[in-house]
C-alpha cells in the first residue's frame, strides 16, 4: 500500500483486479436480466391453468332468482309533530303537604304504638 500525502493509494494490481470484478459483474446482470425477460415471455406464453370449480350449483329448472335486500337507508319523508306542552306527569306536592301526610300516617299509627301487647 502507497502513501501519498496522508491518502492511502492501491496497488495497481489490486486496482486491475477490481476493474475485473466490475466488468464480470456488470456482464453478469446484464445477462440475467436477458435471462429474466425470456423466462417472463415463456411465463406469458403458457395456457393458463383451468379455473376453480364455482362454489355455487349452476341453476337448474324450478330455481328462483331473488332480488337482494337493498343496503341504503330509508328515510321517512314525514315525523309526528310533537305536542305543545310535553307531559312529564303528576305535578310534585308542595312540602307543607308532605308534611302534614306523614303527621297524619304518624298519628293513625300512635294507638297501636301505645298498645301493650
Amino acid at each position: 500500500m502507497l502513501m501519498f500525502r496522508g491518502v492511502k493509494l492501491e496497488d495497481p494490481s489490486v486496482s486491475a483486479f477490481r476493474r475485473e470484478l466490475l466488468t464480470r459483474w456488470q456482464r453478469q446482470a446484464a445477462k440475467g436480466g436477458a435471462l429474466r425477460a425470456q423466462a417472463d415471455t415463456a411465463v406469458t406464453e403458457r395456457a393458463r391453468p383451468a379455473a376453480a370449480p364455482s362454489l355455487f350449483r349452476a341453476l337448474r329448472p324450478g330455481d328462483h332468482i331473488v332480488k337482494p335486500p337493498s343496503l341504503t337507508i330509508t328515510i321517512p319523508t314525514s315525523t309526528t309533530p310533537t305536542p305543545l306542552t310535553i307531559p312529564h306527569g303528576p305535578e310534585p306536592l308542595p312540602v307543607a303537604e308532605i308534611f302534614a301526610r306523614r303527621q297524619r300516617v304518624i298519628a293513625a299509627a300512635r294507638p297501636w304504638a301505645t298498645k301493650e301487647s
